[in-house]
């Protein structure tokens, strides 16, 4: 009998990793407070919602559009100059249908059997996966608080530089919320210069940025690196699959011709209601929610005698495993966090490899805060 299934798919967990966590029953007697989540469709303009009503009425919007709306990159062309001082040309940005596809369409472009990709853990590992599948070979740098939650590349030897294709980076950073510097990158760039690798930045929280400015990897160099931009994250337009990468002209150019290949470009008036958040939705305002919500949860798990650090430069903040929690020894941050989801009804994100979990800032109520901090309060957290 013939196999199915292609033998690459053996290379790699298709697994939901989290899928368990979820399928845990909750206490039945407390609403689940879920602090795991990483969206935010509250956020979003109604203006947009009523242009993506409008225009779907529109007979002469429902064709393929597979470039792009031409006003639509124009418009993201002015706001990456507004927001992160930038300027760019058409030939170094092109429309994504979301994060996750771009970075599998990077993947295959990219990597040959062989090729060495170096990105952080925890992370978000859908390049790596496709990396992975296609022959190309991981190399993980752990980030924590030692390191800035910055990964030491110029600590790799010399003759495994030469065969670095791509870093692999995510700034601001999921989970940890951390953030990167202008000469971080700046170093970066004249490595990747002299060992011939290209840099890209999953930029999907950059709008993010805590108190800080945005900050663009492309403010430092263009022809190393490749950035890409979320419409869901930066104005909640969870589920519309919208988003550019920009960069290097070389691969902006190829990943038009793959695209191609793989989809016929993204509902117009989901385009238009993307282009008119671009215009007018003023980024700060959501900066300043997620701001005090992160003052006020820090406040609360510090209080309750959880260790963290104090970075807010996604939407999520990031926390010790405690030794002991609620009188039990606690393994590992799986261990806790079904734990208090069975216990306490409360969700969160593990991260066992570091033995940290995550939280959000998208939790649905005000008030969720301070009814999780009357639940642990007696808990008796110890490190």
């Amino acid at each position: 009998m013939k196999t199915i299934f292609a033998h690459r798919l053996n290379e790699i967990n298709l697994t939901n990793r989290f899928q368990s966590l979820y399928d845990t029953k909750e206490n039945k007697n407390l609403k689940i407070l879920d602090f795991g989540i990483g969206q935010d469709n509250s956020i979003i303009s109604k203006k947009a919602i009523e242009i993506l009503n409008d225009s779907s009425t529109n007979y002469n919007n429902w064709k393929y559009a597979e470039n792009g709306e031409n006003s639509l990159i124009n418009s993201f062309i002015k706001f990456a100059f507004k927001q992160y001082e930038v300027r760019l040309n058409n030939d170094e940005i092109t429309l994504s249908m979301g994060i996750k596809e771009v970075l599998n369409s990077l993947a295959f472009i990219l990597i040959n059997p062989n090729d060495l990709v170096v990105s952080t853990t925890p992370g978000y590992n859908v390049f790596q996966r496709k990396a992975k599948m296609l022959g190309g070979v991981i190399k993980e740098l752990v980030i924590n608080n030692e390191n800035n939650y910055l990964p030491n590349i110029f600590s790799i030897e010399e003759n495994e530089l030469k065969k670095v294709k791509v870093v692999l980076l995510n700034y601001p950073n999921n989970p940890t919320g951390a953030k990167c510097s202008r000469e971080y990158v700046s170093k970066l760039v004249k490595l990747a210069n002299k060992y011939d690798f290209y840099i890209i930045n999953d930029g999907a929280y950059i709008d993010l940025s805590g108190e800080d400015k945005p900050f663009s990897f492309l403010s430092v160099d263009k022809e190393r690196i490749i950035e890409l931009y979320s419409a869901s994250k930066t104005f909640g337009m969870t589920g519309a699959r919208l988003g550019f990468v920009a960069g290097s002209k070389t691969i902006i150019n190829m990943v038009k011709k793959y695209r191609d290949q793989e989809n016929s470009g993204q509902f117009i008036p989901l385009q238009l209601a993307y282009k008119y958040c671009l215009d007018y939705v003023d980024t700060n305002k959501i900066k300043e929610k997620y701001i005090n919500r992160s003052k006020i949860l820090i406040d609360i798990m510090n209080k309750l005698g959880f260790k963290g650090d104090s970075y807010s430069g996604a939407f999520y903040l990031f926390f010790k495993v405690p030794n002991c929690f609620d009188n039990m020894l606690i393994k590992d941050a799986n261990e806790f966090a079904f734990l208090i989801k069975k216990k306490y009804s409360i969700l969160i994100v593990p991260y066992s490899n570091v033995n940290y979990f995550r939280m959000s800032l998208t939790y649905k109520n005000e008030s969720d805060p301070y009814i999780l901090y009357n639940r642990l309060k007696e808990c008796n957290v110890k490190y």
